[in-house]
């Protein structure tokens, strides 16, 4: 049995629904076993502004 891991970041802007907007960095890590891959971790940490 072999496993193969990835992990992934992105960098996404959440539109609220009053107008403002957050960003965020989710960041996801996945294995493949057995020929079918699974979310193993994940955490999504705020980005707050230099403001």
């Amino acid at each position: 049995m072999s496993t193969m891991s990835i992990a992934g970041q992105v960098r996404q802007v959440y539109r609220n629904s009053d107008g403002t907007e957050d960003v965020g960095t989710p960041l996801f890590v996945m294995a493949e076993e057995d020929g079918r891959w699974r979310l193993t971790a994940c955490q999504n940490t705020s980005v707050l502004s230099g403001d």
